[in-house]
């Protein structure tokens, strides 16, 4: 029923931490599929190979970035809900449970996300806020983490994550801009259900300025439509408050 899927790119000295979590939580009808995606780093081979729980499925491939070995992960995977969990990563025990307790109750949500626990390297303020779902703060800037349920068929409905190399360390804020546009929902579980690890040497920690603005080209090139509605929308919602505010002195007045 569900798949957890498991990107690693020379962080296994993280990796058998975010495997136990899962194993932890105590949900037995999950199967767990860790994508090698090109590691070279000695430690992290020397980890992968040594992997030996009958719940893991370990598939390798050349370098093509998270989003790539996300792909490849749901293509070896059998389950009919994903949990995409970033190797640095850990869940709480109760996540699974609450998460596939939504997605059992109401057929129409597709997506289900938490809040997290933020450790490591907690001086740094790389940090984002989940809150409840909104179309128009989406579009203002990413608020769902990678580590969230989807539904097989959501994730097929959109065509799976842009494996563009432009989006590394965005690609989930791309995917549920294409998910937004569907008939399908988001549930926001308002509770701390997920471990969060900030790391200097992450892809999100070694981003720049430059790899910012080209991701957001890149974005604006393929939801530009979706900016300008929101654009369009907040320039009629300001016209209509200026008018009903002269209108308002205009009465008070005479």
């Amino acid at each position: 029923m569900l798949s957890i899927i498991i990107p690693c790119y020379n962080s296994g000295v993280y990796l058998m931490e975010a495997i136990e979590s899962v194993i932890n939580s105590n949900f037995d009808d999950v199967e767990i599929v860790v994508v090698n995606d090109g590691s070279t780093d000695p430690k992290t081979l020397e980890i992968l190979d040594s992997l030996n729980y009958k719940e893991v499925l370990l598939i390798s491939q050349s370098n093509k970035g998270p989003a790539s070995a996300r792909n490849a992960g749901v293509r070896a995977a059998t389950g009919d809900i994903f949990l995409f969990l970033d190797s640095d990563n850990v869940i709480l025990p109760q996540y699974i449970e609450k998460a596939l307790s939504i997605l059992s109750d109401n057929m129409a949500v597709g997506v289900v996300y938490s809040n997290p626990i933020f450790f490591g390297n907690t001086s740094s303020e790389d940090r984002f806020y989940p809150k409840i779902y909104s179309y128009q703060e989406l579009l203002l800037g990413n608020f769902i983490d990678m580590c969230s349920f989807v539904r097989r068929a959501t994730f097929e409905e959109v065509g799976g994550f842009d494996e563009h190399r432009g989006l590394i360390g965005w690609e989930d804020w791309e995917i549920w801009l294409r998910v937004a546009q569907t008939d399908w929902q988001f549930h926001y579980l308002n509770e701390e259900l997920f471990k969060y690890r900030i790391r200097k040497d992450s892809l999100m920690g070694l981003s720049n300025e430059s790899k910012q603005n080209n991701m957001l080209e890149y974005i604006g090139q393929k939801h530009g439509k979706l900016f300008h509605e929101l654009l369009r929308s907040s320039i009629r919602t300001k016209k209509i408050l200026e008018k009903r505010t002269i209108q308002f002195w205009i009465k008070k007045w005479f």
